[in-house]
């Protein structure tokens, strides 16, 4: 068993938009299958899907199940405890870190983060000084390990660190030891938005992709994703306005 896997975080339950990540986005395909096909066709890790117990998610194990990875259901609200117990189930000592509602995941920096050395409790791409898991670019996972969970987990109950997982790690960045990689500047923050939260993000983002996969392949990435925009700028005006209106 590797020490190291990917953890998908997944669920059904949206506020914003249900089931937006098993809903059809490119040839009947959801986008946690795509984001499944695209990451077996290109890394050999383990690959589990962490979701909730609630009857609704079913539609998930299904999902797992059909496309030949492994699935953990755990708590609904305490997503930091249902990281813990997944990784400890598969024997996961190293965890790549995965949200099923990013359908741009750049599997080429993917790559680059599983090689990212395990002494580290926290790795992923820094983006205007910032952790890109934070920001609504939606391009990136992040890694981390069993050990730091665990201290999140004893150190606090806040509500927050236990729904968003690693918060906690670079917000109390004095108490862990974190590999920020540099990332070249691409994109404009201000036109760019890739994370999936609502309807009006799921039409935009459903044509973008088809675009990129006609275009290019299954397999493209940020520098694809750029030029397609460039291509086709009336998105750009499209995201600035979601943009706006998600602003919290």
């Amino acid at each position: 068993m590797s020490e190291t896997g990917i953890i998908i975080q997944a669920r059904t339950g949206s506020t914003r938009l249900p089931n937006k990540i098993i809903l059809p986005f490119y040839k009947e395909k959801g986008i946690l299958e795509l984001i499944v096909e695209r990451i077996k066709k290109s890394i050999d890790i383990p690959i589990v899907v962490a979701t909730t117990k609630n009857s609704k998610d079913d539609a998930i194990v299904k999902i797992a199940s059909k496309n030949g990875v492994g699935c953990y259901r755990g708590s609904e609200n305490n997503v930091l405890s249902r990281f813990i117990e997944t990784a400890k189930k598969n024997n996961f000592k190293n965890i790549i870190r995965i949200c099923a509602d990013n359908p741009f995941l750049d599997i080429e920096d993917l790559v680059l983060l599983t090689k990212q050395n395990n002494s580290y409790d926290y790795s992923c791409f820094k983006i205007n000084h910032n952790p890109s898991i934070i920001s609504h670019w939606g391009l990136w996972a992040e890694k981390t390990n069993l050990n730091a969970l665990v201290k999140i987990s004893r150190s606090t109950n806040e509500k927050l660190y236990l729904e968003h997982v690693t918060n906690y790690i670079y917000k109390n960045s004095d108490k862990f030891k974190i590999n920020y990689i540099s990332n070249s500047k691409l994109f404009d923050t201000r036109k760019i938005r890739l994370t999936l939260d609502t309807i009006d993000d799921f039409k935009i983002q459903k044509e973008i992709f088809t675009l990129l996969v006609n275009n290019k392949n299954m397999f493209f990435n940020k520098h694809d994703i750029l030029e397609i925009l460039e291509k086709n700028p009336i998105y750009f005006d499209k995201m600035i306005k979601n943009i706006k209106q998600n602003e919290k």
